[in-house]
């Protein structure tokens, strides 16, 4: 997977003295913050350049590993329905880092996706996961 961030019309409008944007999947409006602009960019992308189509992404969806409730970011469905690709979305000022990395393998031991990527919208990390080998996705 490359990524290659287009221009994308991502709408957004002033809201009780807060700036929201227009969330494509869970079509609603929501706060934009640092964090929240990360994770709308890669829909645009996902959505538009990649063109996955909405039915194939989650986003913020609950789930429970050890009777505690988390959530992931993003999720994209292959074709069965099954989880293909975490994406967890920090703000731009934070680094990535393996302690991140290692909350979406936690994350993945519910879910059981083979792709995981940890972006900050300006830099990201990916690993795919085959025959119980991980390996490094080149992003750009």
């Amino acid at each position: 997977m490359t990524v290659q961030f287009g221009q994308y019309k991502i709408q957004s409008k002033a809201q009780d003295q807060s700036k929201v944007i227009y969330d494509i999947v869970r079509k609603k409006w929501v706060l934009a913050s640092p964090e929240e602009e990360v994770r709308q960019l890669w829909l645009h992308y996902l959505t538009e350049t990649k063109q996955i189509s909405i039915s194939k992404i989650a986003v913020e969806k609950g789930f429970y590993i050890n009777e505690r409730l988390k959530r992931f970011d993003i999720c994209v469905y292959d074709e069965a329905a099954k989880p293909s690709i975490l994406i967890e979305c920090k703000a731009p000022q934070k680094k990535l880092s393996s302690s991140v990395m290692e909350q979406l393998a936690r994350y993945n031991l519910n879910l059981g996706a083979n792709t995981f990527i940890i972006t900050n919208g300006i830099s990201h990390l990916g690993v795919t996961k085959a025959n119980n080998k991980l390996t490094e996705l080149e992003l750009f």
